[in-house]
């Protein structure tokens, strides 16, 4: 029978090292997209329907309430309501003002603000946009930007109420330079190239002077030979 020596050796066996080599394409990675509308209730609007002025403050309100980029607010569409006031110098003559339920939508990526929860995020969102329709401030901020905007539609209007839509989540992806332990390789060929002119410099410079150094002894030592050969002949 074949004996087998089990006796455990007194050097362990070093394990294999692994190496993680990083990969040269770039890591895509997804960042969710918050997604709802509000219906914004205005009231007082000499017009139909808001101009572009009009959607530009309202738009820029939107996201100062929310606390958002306005490139992250949109003006979706506007459903307006006729409202004929009788004037009170005269039976016969009224009036005419529109309400319109202006709808806007946001999409704000999560990467772009201070949340990590798309919930924690649209509570945010929408428990101040609310508030601040509520409290009038809302009202006094688009008054304001439609002067600054000359949007004369909604320079006198008064923002009444406001509904928001349930949170929609949509994922992007985006792609990020792929790190070298912790260095991304954006940075390692810029560098690389930084390296590679600076010794072409050094190359060319020391040529150059090795170079002006040598051509007059060479100069002496042509005109040394010249003048040898006029001796001997």
């Amino acid at each position: 029978m074949e004996y087998i020596d089990d006796t455990p050796t007194f050097e362990p066996t070093e394990a294999p090292t692994t190496t993680n080599k990083p990969t040269y394409s770039p890591t895509q990675m997804t960042s969710p997209i918050i997604s709802f509308t509000s219906n914004i209730t205005i009231d007082g609007i000499n017009n139909s329907m808001l101009d572009a002025n009009s959607q530009r403050a309202l738009i820029n309100v939107t996201a100062w309430s929310t606390k958002v980029t306005e490139n992250t607010i949109s003006y979706k569409k506007g459903i307006s309501t006729v409202q004929n006031r009788r004037n009170l110098r005269s039976i016969t003559l009224f009036t005419t003002s529109y309400t319109i339920i202006a709808t806007t939508q946001a999409n704000v990526p999560l990467s772009s603000t201070a949340y990590t929860d798309p919930i924690l995020l649209y509570n945010s969102m929408t428990s101040s946009l609310t508030n601040t329709v509520n409290s009038g401030d809302f009202t006094k901020q688009l008054q304001k930007m439609s002067i600054l905007f000359n949007a004369t539609q909604t320079a006198k209007a008064n923002v009444t109420h406001v509904s928001n839509s349930a949170l929609t989540v949509n994922d992007i992806i985006y792609v990020s330079p792929v790190s070298i332990e912790g260095v991304s390789a954006v940075s390692v060929i810029l560098m690389t190239t930084i390296i590679f002119i600076i010794i072409c410099g050094i190359y060319t410079y020391f040529r150059t002077t090795i170079t002006s150094r040598i051509q007059p002894i060479h100069d002496r030592k042509e005109n040394q030979s010249t003048f040898s050969s006029v001796i001997i002949f």
